[in-house]
């Protein structure tokens, strides 16, 4: 309405070309009655208000964490959420894969089978933390000497942590997969919520950078309980047992693979900069890159609202490039205002947060989400390519990270240095993942219409 109003005054107005401009950009987007509406943007709009809540959330969390620790144990806290980012990104293979195989299973009417997938992984879950604690134990000092933080305590919250996450997740993933986009958000919301209240209690109550992980652990335990109550919910308490579909874990396995090369470009330079820089350095190295992960996880509720829309077994059909343009229209304008906002009041950003001037800091605030914004549009066309089964994608990431972190091993003498290198790696993995995208189907489309 809004929209049909302004082209309305344009018309009468010296600026009706920019009508004509609009009807050939904008137009092929808008839904015609020939397609099946894809209803992107009314989830989209769900999962972003209780994204931003949750984000909102983090945000306040973060503050609150600058200005109760002092650098020390702040870059203690940046670095252990790093670790646990860099392994639950690349897990994260498996509730994308839950969602993925869930919404097949409700578009065939096999609402039971999506119930009996999310048992199975969880039970293959406590397997696998079962065995992975027996290193994590055995190597715990060598890990907080390399770390350089304070006994083992923060890496075992951090371990639990991920387990916790890796069950939730996979909950979240079956009911993304059946589009309950009410309870993912309510969810999410609320775990950050959780973690901002009991991290402020025990911080102020002289826990540190542990009380900080403990609220941390707790919201996890919330997500986990959130799901599985949110999954009983929607598919109902028929999918007793447990059963995987052939091809699950093939498909989380490449699925990881793309994960792990994007783990590695966004979060490799929160965990080395607390091996690569002195403590404090990587303190105020962990505030600039705050600030600058906002650009990461702004936009990420539109993929989740995109990818059970556009599942298919290889093949790309209109309404599905309809559907990828809208998000990244979507996304563009989310970036845009934030990377406009933290560009011009990088300072009263970085005051807000911290409560102390960084004058210093703010050309490299700029620099970083700048350098992020191809990283973010990135996880786009990767959940795009991965929804539909081709795997290409994953090569070109993976491939980045190396290289990332090569350069890294390299370049680490200055944080402006690690930043340059974030970017210019981020804007090569953004490039290549455009190019893996189906052109051909689309050539082949155009070929058709023309003959």
């Amino acid at each position: 309405m809004l929209t049909a109003i302004i082209r309305l005054r344009l018309l009468h107005s010296p600026f009706r070309w920019i009508v004509g401009v609009y009807e050939r950009i904008i137009g092929p987007i808008k839904q015609c009655d020939r397609v099946e509406r894809d209803h992107l943007i009314g989830p989209s709009l769900i999962l972003l208000t209780c994204a931003q809540l949750a984000n909102v959330g983090n945000l306040v969390f973060q503050a609150a964490m600058m200005r109760m620790l002092d650098e020390v144990q702040y870059g203690t806290l940046v670095a252990m959420l790093g670790i646990f980012a860099a392994i639950t990104i690349p897990l994260g293979a498996l509730p994308w894969a839950v969602a993925y195989f869930t919404a097949a299973f409700l578009r065939d009417g096999e609402a039971e089978r999506a119930g009996r997938l999310a048992s199975a992984v969880t039970r293959d879950l406590v397997v696998g933390a079962a065995v992975a604690c027996v290193p994590l134990v055995a190597c715990q000092a060598a890990l907080a000497g390399y770390f350089r933080v304070e006994g083992a305590t923060p890496l075992l919250l951090t371990a639990l942590a991920v387990g916790l996450n890796a069950v939730g997740a996979t909950y979240l993933g079956a009911l993304q997969g059946a589009q309950a986009f009410g309870w993912v958000a309510g969810i999410g919301a609320a775990t950050s919520f959780l973690r901002l209240c009991v991290a402020l209690a025990l911080v102020a109550a002289g826990g540190a950078a542990t009380g900080a992980l403990l609220g941390h652990t707790a919201s996890m335990l919330l997500m986990a309980l959130g799901g599985f109550v949110g999954l009983i919910q929607v598919l109902g308490r028929r999918s007793a047992g447990a059963e995987r579909p052939p091809g699950f874990y093939p498909y989380c396995l490449r699925y990881a693979i793309a994960y792990a090369g994007y783990a590695i470009l966004t979060n490799a330079d929160l965990v080395l900069a607390k091996h690569f820089f002195t403590p404090e350095e990587a303190g105020r190295y962990a505030v600039v890159a705050m600030v600058g992960r906002m650009i990461l996880f702004l936009p990420q509720p539109i993929v989740m609202a995109m990818f059970p829309k556009v599942v298919s077994h290889g093949g790309v059909s209109q309404a599905d490039w309809r559907t990828l343009t809208k998000a990244l229209v979507l996304a563009c304008l989310l970036i845009g205002g934030a990377v406009g906002f933290c560009s011009l009041f990088a300072e009263a950003v970085l005051t807000g947060l911290s409560g102390r001037r960084s004058t210093d800091l703010v050309p490299l605030v700029r620099l970083m989400v700048w350098g992020l914004c191809p990283l973010s549009l990135t996880f786009f066309v990767m959940n795009f390519e991965l929804a539909q089964r081709r795997f290409t994608v994953a090569i070109p990431l993976l491939i980045c990270g190396v290289c990332y972190l090569a350069c890294l091993a390299r370049w680490h003498a200055s944080m402006q240095q690690v930043v340059v290198v974030l970017a210019s790696v981020g804007t090569l993995a953004f490039v290549s993942s455009v190019a893996c995208l189906p052109w051909n189907q689309v050539a082949q489309r155009t070929a058709a219409k023309d003959a």
